[in-house]
């Protein structure tokens, strides 16, 4: 069997722009030591994952999840999708011992900025302020545009009674008109035929 020397956390978290600090996840006076067997291999955004079946001291199997650098990252440093074949024996890894969760109100998250944070929201917050205003202004032009469109289609099934109205009236005038007519007609043809 191979032995494949693994360089976990500790070495392959790299400093992102406004992500996680390892020091925000990770305690790094409390190093843990793993023997074991690869099970895993992940090359997958944002980070990369290396599965360990590690022996514990009473005898049980735990499978341990490592989390590397992006697949970017570890390309730049040289190494490739398959550099830790399935099955291969991981000796003298160090990770480190993930911190305790943050007691209720506790903040124990840290974030890492390329800039100093009073230059990125010296620069964020304007433009923010710039977007909720041209937002505001979006909703007020698409409020106006809807409420047209409202009164256009109560007009137009206004309209639409209005002509159906009208054209049932001036039906009934035409049909009495034509009524009429032919009332005299056959009254004057009648009229004829008793004088006749």
């Amino acid at each position: 069997m191979v032995t494949w020397p693994v360089m976990l956390m500790a070495t392959l978290a790299v400093r992102a722009s406004a992500h996680h600090s390892f020091a925000a996840e990770y305690d790094a006076k409390k190093p843990v030591t793993l023997k074991g067997t690869v099970t895993k291999v992940e090359w997958v955004n944002p980070h990369g994952w290396i599965y360990v079946d590690v022996k514990q001291p009473n005898g049980k199997v735990a499978n341990w999840a490592v989390e590397a650098g992006s697949p970017q990252v570890l390309a730049r440093r040289g190494l490739k999708r398959n550099f830790l074949p399935i099955g291969a024996e991981a000796l003298g890894a160090e990770a480190t011992a993930q911190k305790p969760r943050a007691n209720e109100g506790e903040v124990l998250i840290d974030y890492l900025y390329e800039q100093p944070p009073a230059q990125i929201f010296g620069t964020l917050l304007p433009r923010f302020v710039e977007t909720q205003m041209f937002y505001a202004l979006l909703e007020s032009v698409a409020s106006e545009h809807g409420a047209r469109m409202t009164a256009m289609d109560s007009a137009s099934k206004n309209a639409g009674e209005v002509i159906e109205t009208l054209t049932l009236n001036m039906n009934r005038v035409r049909q009495a008109s034509i009524t009429r007519e032919i009332i005299e007609v056959v009254s004057g043809a009648r009229a004829l035929e008793g004088s006749g």
